[in-house]
């Protein structure tokens, strides 16, 4: 029996199609309504050619694969790639883990950011890196590709509904290896 239902609600909405299908597991039909961002604040903006810029937005988590994005740095073929990290610190201590991969000078965690500062953060960057382990559909996926940049994210939830080979790369393997040689696909292409 759908939850919701038992708690009586009259209708169930999902962000994604992927999410109303997981629904339908659950006994319940849930229409499908995108979330919207703010379209106005995150406008194209011309890339950047002083190098390679990996960006991570979202809690600073295992669950969102921050540790795994770090460990990709080492396998990277543009070694002079850095990471900048925005959000707030849950369970990953950023610069312990840079250290322990031995790319201390390349990974910026910068914290939270004000709506104009993360549009700034965007700009910046080469690509939107997107590692969880699970997801329904993102905000900054939207975000990053209303600034003009690519997104490289966990093949999970409803990412696949927005990230195709031309916007982007989807990563079937969450491993370090396999997302470094997205990430250096997409690099290629800047």
């Amino acid at each position: 029996i759908c939850a919701a239902k038992y708690l009586g609600a009259e209708q169930v909405i999902a962000v994604s199609h992927h999410l109303a299908q997981e629904l339908t597991f659950l006994g319940c039909r849930a229409e499908v309504l995108p979330f919207t961002t703010a379209a106005a604040r995150f406008r194209p903006v011309p890339a950047s050619r002083k190098g390679y810029e990996v960006l991570f937005v979202g809690r600073v988590s295992r669950a969102k694969g921050v540790e795994l994005l770090i460990e990709a740095l080492p396998h990277l073929t543009h070694r002079e790639t850095t990471l900048r990290i925005v959000g707030p610190r849950v369970d990953v201590d950023v610069a312990e883990v840079a250290q322990r991969f031995g790319v201390s000078d390349r990974v910026f965690y910068v914290g939270e950011k004000t709506q104009e500062e993360l549009q700034k953060c965007y700009a910046r960057a080469t690509c939107l890196a997107l590692p969880s382990e699970a997801e329904g559909l993102p905000c900054v996926l939207v975000e990053s590709l209303l600034v003009g940049r690519p997104v490289v994210a966990s093949a999970v939830g409803g990412i696949g509904e927005l990230v195709t080979p031309r916007s982007g790369a989807l990563v079937g393997e969450r491993t370090p290896v396999a997302f470094a040689t997205a990430l250096d696909h997409r690099s290629e292409e800047h």
